[in-house]
């Protein structure tokens, strides 16, 4: 009767860091990822002094506001709610799209009557109403 023979397989040799140092770098080299990184911190007096003085006065304050005011409403809407609108966005976005013409009177009317649209422009009616109320206690 044959005997089993045991045969252990060598481990692969593992690089050492300066191997692994220069497999990246290469990597990033042949993709143009150096390229663009070595461009970009080269310049990043020149971006960020561009981008400071985009952002100092009236026009910058005003979007770094409407940035800030974007983040505090996102943060506050469930998510679920938020993959709710996003796909509805999306999936409208791709419908208007995939249509060569614009829809006709008769479409719109048939939208308009949808439970679907009903209910956007409901929620979309609330909100606004919300806002305008919002604004007249400002004013005061």
């Amino acid at each position: 009767m044959a005997k089993l023979a045991s045969y252990e397989v060598p481990p692969a040799p593992m690089p050492g860091a300066h191997e692994e140092w220069e497999q990246l770098l290469q990597t990033l080299h042949r993709s143009g990822t150096l390229r663009v990184l070595n461009g970009f911190f080269g310049q990043l007096g020149t971006v960020s002094d561009v981008a400071l003085e985009g952002l100092d006065g009236r026009k910058g304050r005003n979007a770094i506001s409407v940035v800030l005011g974007a983040v505090q409403v996102a943060a506050q809407l469930d998510a679920q709610v938020n993959a709710q609108v996003a796909r509805g966005v999306i999936q409208g976005a791709a419908d208007g799209r995939e249509r060569a013409r614009p829809p006709g009177v008769w479409r719109i009317v048939r939208l308009l009557c949808a439970a679907d649209t009903r209910r956007a422009i409901g929620g979309l009616l609330l909100i606004l109403h919300r806002v305008g109320g919002a604004m007249r206690r400002e004013q005061r």
